[in-house]
């Protein structure tokens, strides 16, 4: 929420997707489950992940896409 609303203060025009927990973030972000079928997607330009997400943690998250050659360059910040 605080991450919002610093970007809604900052007036940029970016879109912000918000996800309930990793395992959806992961999905979103590999286009599966209910993502698969999405069109007009683009690779995010910046991904805020909380380390205490249900699920998949913010950790484990990075680890999975790190294990994928087109998300290898994520990079994080502790």
């Amino acid at each position: 929420m605080i991450a919002q609303r610093a970007l809604r203060e900052c007036a940029l025009s970016a879109e912000l997707l918000v996800v309930r927990d990793g395992q959806e973030a992961v999905e979103y972000l590999l286009r599966q489950g209910v993502y698969a079928a999405s069109t007009g997607w683009s690779s995010p330009d910046l991904v805020l992940l909380d380390v205490n997400l249900p699920r998949l943690d913010g950790a484990q998250v990075l680890e999975r896409l790190r294990s994928i050659p087109a998300f290898r360059y994520v990079l994080s910040s502790s």
